[in-house]
């Protein structure tokens, strides 16, 4: 009875083991050649395989180790890439950077503000936000010029107090003399402190802020 039982148990471990193997859903070069020689072992004595078939199932498995070589071949150069891409971008750990967007930092009570007109402005209205939202400062300016242009800030809020040093953001409105809105491309700025790669591309962090490489116009010491 118990020689019964084991024999039970025995198929039972056994059917266990053979609905918890999971099939593989992709074949490599091994498993190609397994497949060919068992093909080849068990084929009909009185008709074998012709030597048309057996080159081109040959040729089969080496194509298909070619792929494997060219996907490996191909993951590796994206690794050495991005490698390649984060040490050249570690470089930049440290420096400011200006950027398309609308941030900026107030240091030692002093700042910049840069942006680009598209035309001539015959009035242009800047108003700055600290990082509560809340407008801490304007400017009105008069007669500016299409391309870049910097407006400097000495950090002195609406009421002519000293505001701390940190980071702020700015909005601006710009029209011609006809009173046409004139488009303007902001400009931001800070410190990078870490890069990294993202879908095969560098990005900075400044600020807290990811920025891509491709968007930075301009690099500086201070």
């Amino acid at each position: 009875m118990l020689s019964t039982m084991e024999s039970v148990g025995s198929k039972t471990l056994a059917m266990l083991n053979t609905k918890s193997r999971e099939p593989k859903k992709d074949l490599d070069k091994d498993d190609f050649l397994s497949l060919m020689i068992t093909q080849l072992k068990n084929q009909d004595p009185l008709s074998p395989m012709n030597n048309n078939e057996f080159i081109a199932q040959t040729t089969q498995m080496s194509s298909l180790e070619q792929l494997i070589n060219i996907a490996k071949l191909m993951e590796k150069q994206n690794t050495q890439s991005s490698e390649s891409q984060l040490l050249s971008g570690a470089s930049f750990i440290g420096k400011n950077i200006s950027y398309n967007g609308n941030s900026f930092s107030l240091k030692d009570g002093s700042a910049n503000i840069k942006f680009y007109l598209d035309n001539a402005a015959d009035k242009v209205k800047i108003s700055i936000y600290n990082e509560s939202g809340a407008v801490v400062a304007t400017g009105d300016f008069d007669n500016l010029p299409s391309g870049l242009n910097t407006i400097p800030w000495n950090g002195k809020g609406i009421d002519g107090t000293q505001l701390p040093d940190g980071y702020y953001t700015y909005t601006l409105k710009a029209k011609d003399k006809d009173g046409n809105e004139v488009s303007a491309i902001q400009i931001s700025s800070g410190k990078v402190t870490g890069v990294t790669v993202k879908d095969g591309k560098l990005v900075f962090n400044v600020n807290g802020t990811p920025v891509a490489a491709d968007t930075v116009k301009e690099v500086f010491e201070n």
